[in-house]
């Protein structure tokens, strides 16, 4: 445990956004409604602070997350009572403040989504569930990082429509969403290939036991990490993409952690 980094909130459904030097933890809320709030992570101390000025436009909870770590972070989406929205926030990093971008709304507004982030070109919003009628759905929005505009991009849609599937990146050729829930948990892993944006089932990297309410964090280099709902931890190396459980990855804290956010400054 690091206590220097606890949340300022126990809201769950938060989303971390990261650049270089700060990650910031967004949203989140309780069955009923979502929240604006913001914390952001100084990576050089390992210290955690309420930010206001990165809160959202939109309370909410369980949105998409992207980033291009340079510029911008982008939230899509999420949970705010019913109905569901498309809301697109866009945080700009040099200042460290949030705002309203409707360029990077959502294409369907759906929660319990996921994001991936290729640094150099785009970010994926991936899947998620629209409540009704549809449910769970495939649908792939990519935000493209020169124009920091979101559209749905078929070519990537989920092999298995799913929401809550873990997401990870090896910040170079591929990016990955394993388990998840297509209304009971599954173990499919799906693979974006960056330089083609296109998303397909990749087998090797189904995880061991089917999982859901999971969660991603990467180094962007060896190694991607998830962790269910109640702590029990799982290592995909990145050469081969596959998964593999780790138990030294496991929660070292007690209780379970249901959405929360995870960050990661890619180096330390």
């Amino acid at each position: 445990m690091h206590t220097d980094a606890d949340a300022t909130s126990d809201y769950e459904g938060a989303k971390g956004i990261s650049d270089v030097t700060y990650g910031y933890s967004v949203g989140g809320g309780d069955p009923s409604q979502g929240t604006d709030h913001a914390d952001r992570v100084t990576y050089s101390t390992s210290t955690l602070a309420a930010h206001t000025d990165a809160g959202l436009s939109v309370a909410r909870a369980i949105g998409a997350n992207v980033s291009d770590r340079i510029s911008y972070g982008y939230i899509g989406g999420g949970w705010s009572g019913m109905p569901l929205i498309t809301t697109g926030d866009r945080l700009t990093f040099s200042s460290g403040t949030t705002a309203a971008h409707t360029d990077c709304d959502m294409s369907a507004a759906r929660y319990k989504t996921g994001g991936i982030s290729d640094p150099t070109l785009y970010g994926y919003y991936m899947g998620g569930n629209t409540y009704a009628p549809a449910g769970r759905i495939a649908t792939v929005d990519r935000v493209t990082y020169s124009t920091s505009v979101a559209a749905a991009h078929t070519d990537a849609n989920q092999s298995v429509a799913r929401s809550v599937g873990a997401c990870t990146t090896d910040d170079v050729l591929y990016g990955y969403q394993a388990g998840g829930s297509s209304g009971s948990d599954v173990t499919v892993c799906d693979r974006i290939t960056f330089s083609t944006s296109v998303n397909a089932a990749f087998t090797d990297g189904d995880l061991p036991t089917a999982e859901s309410n999971s969660h991603g964090i990467s180094d962007g280099l060896l190694y991607g990490y998830q962790h269910n709902w109640e702590g029990t931890g799982y290592r995909q190396t990145f050469s081969t993409g596959a998964y593999a459980a780790f138990t030294d990855g496991d929660y070292l804290s007690a209780g379970t952690k249901n959405f929360p956010s995870c960050l990661s400054d890619g180096s330390a």
